[in-house]
């Protein structure tokens, strides 16, 4: 299965020109209303997961990340243990 979480994907619209980038716009959407845009990225590839995990009962679920879902995925997988892998490529080592 491939998706996109939220603020991400081919069908998301441009962004307004504002001068802020589209990244920032959504964080800042998500801290307007009181949350956090990585929490409600990882909140959407856990409900993919589950939406899988639904389809095939009982099969490892595995999760790619790609860039700066990355931390998004993992994330979601410190939520959901029942995850079999996570892997990200080309995606930040370290908030250090």
């Amino acid at each position: 299965l491939q998706f996109w979480p939220r603020g991400t994907g081919p069908g998301f619209p441009e962004p307004r020109p504002t001068g802020y980038s589209l990244r920032y716009q959504l964080a800042a959407r998500a801290w307007l209303l009181g949350h956090n845009f990585l929490t409600w990225q990882a909140q959407d590839i856990v409900a993919a997961v589950q939406y899988v995990q639904q389809l095939y009962p009982g099969e490892q679920v595995s999760l790619l990340a790609e860039g700066p879902l990355g931390p998004a995925a993992l994330l979601a997988a410190a939520s959901h243990p029942s995850l079999h892998s996570v892997s990200t490529l080309q995606s930040i080592t370290s908030f250090e």
